[in-house]
């Protein structure tokens, strides 16, 4: 008497792994999507928390705004560093209102941020740059840090967003709009954004609100200081 033994087929197995690639196929892009909105939200959270570290921060100094970069030996803003350190940028002065300075890196931003020697803070170099027009040049020799009162439409005013390079030497910013005086150029270059989460990226607004934005799609008001 024969036995009848049971299998898959060639062409059997053939369909099944046809099947697992379509469903992978299907599912891979779907995933992938999940993971980065995840990672959107982790970035919206940086920034909101960045923004209301800022906001801290003026709070506690006469409502002035901070300087991208400034040399604590002259005397000319509060710092908690010493004369060694100089040419510090604007996180260094919103560290201490963090609770960790992870906070200032975006989980979608994969490049090799090795950390900098010579800060209190230890702190890598991030992922987040200033509005130009608030956050003035080199303290030394620059005007008189922007006061927030003057903020026109805080809700409606970019205050930081994702930028490409930002370091502590170099202190990038969201946009470059012209002189970087009050009076702002609006034809804004965006080559200093980098559109991290589906061809995006998020900003933070004066306000302490966060917002994705198409990349190419922030109108150059938001970057504006002027009441329109």
């Amino acid at each position: 008497m024969r036995s009848c033994e049971s299998g898959f087929t060639l062409i059997e197995l053939l369909v099944v792994i046809a099947i697992i690639a379509i469903l992978a196929a299907i599912l891979f892009p779907v995933f992938a999507r999940a993971r980065e909105n995840a990672r959107k939200s982790n970035c919206q959270s940086n920034l909101r928390q960045i923004a209301m570290g800022l906001v801290q921060y003026v709070q506690d100094y006469d409502e002035k705004m901070p300087h991208c970069r400034y040399t604590p030996d002259s005397n000319q803003l509060p710092s908690p560093f010493t004369s060694a350190m100089v040419n510090y940028s604007w996180p260094h002065l919103v560290v201490p209102y963090l609770k960790n300075t992870g906070v200032m890196k975006c989980p979608s931003d994969e490049r090799a941020r090795p950390t900098y020697q010579g800060s209190t803070t230890n702190m890598e170099v991030w992922s987040y740059g200033r509005n130009y027009g608030y956050f003035n040049g080199d303290k030394k020799g620059a005007a008189e840090a922007l006061a927030m009162s003057e903020i026109p439409l805080p809700a409606e005013t970019i205050m930081l967003g994702e930028g490409d390079n930002c370091n502590r030497i170099g202190p990038r910013q969201v946009n470059w709009p012209g002189s970087g005086t009050i009076s702002i150029d609006k034809q804004i270059s965006a080559q200093l954004l980098e559109p991290r989460h589906m061809d995006g990226m998020n900003f933070a607004f004066f306000d302490g609100h966060v917002k994705w934005f198409r990349h190419g799609g922030t109108p150059a008001r938001l970057y504006s200081v002027e009441e329109d």
